[in-house]
């Protein structure tokens, strides 16, 4: 591992990141849809920096730069065409509720896509499901999805506190955050007071992306 050190953790405020991979052009965001040839060939490319925190573990692009990124309806993370992702989700959603009795109970969703993970928690326990993601568009949401969700085009922040909350889902968004630790800050503020309330959080396997070298 390259000796480089490069900033502190934004996990655990560690004293340096050490830098193991560097790529100098990488596409700044790779699930947009873009509309023709020369707009794909065009595509904003960033650096990326990858270091490692030996005190947490943490996996992070150090020359990360959020104000790169625009997350909006032109961003598609999807995979529900894929039957093999839909039998895990479906596996998934089935055990969330099995596990922790989410029957007629308030569910979030934070970065919620289009809604079709939080329609199976919905429907599967009669769940009012609520969902935060500035990608969400109400013309490519499923009719189902529409039906039985409520979701909102924004970003999720402190603000959204106050609601009743039996369980927060969060799948494949915390490593999107610049700031890990203050963004689960304010998802602890919505579960204050609710000693019985759940997180569930899912992040992509970092040992498998580097075994594969799946670094964009």
């Amino acid at each position: 591992m390259s000796e480089v050190t490069r900033g502190a953790c934004p996990v655990c405020d560690g004293p340096a990141m050490k830098v193991f991979v560097e790529i100098e052009h990488a596409a700044v965001l790779s699930n947009v849809l873009w509309h023709d040839r020369d707009s794909a060939q065009a595509a904003p490319t960033a650096g990326i920096s990858l270091g490692f925190c030996g005190d947490c573990g943490m996996l992070y692009n150090v020359d990360f730069d959020p104000d790169l990124l625009q997350y909006t309806q032109n961003y598609e993370n999807a995979l529900d065409y894929s039957p093999r992702f839909r039998t895990y989700a479906d596996q998934l959603a089935r055990r969330l509720v099995r596990t922790y009795d989410l029957h007629n109970k308030d569910i979030v969703e934070i970065g919620c896509g289009q809604g079709g993970f939080l329609a199976l928690l919905a429907i599967l326990g009669d769940n009012r499901a609520v969902g935060y993601d500035p990608s969400y568009d109400l013309t490519r949401a499923s009719a189902e999805a529409r039906a039985v969700t409520t979701i909102s085009s924004e970003y999720f922040s402190r603000a959204h506190a106050g609601r009743p909350t039996d369980l927060v889902c969060c799948r494949h968004v915390l490593e999107h955050m610049p700031n890990p630790y203050e963004f689960l800050c304010d998802v602890r503020s919505v579960l204050d007071g609710r000693d019985e309330s759940v997180l569930y959080v899912e992040v992509p396997n970092g040992l498998h992306m580097l075994r594969k070298s799946a670094m964009i």
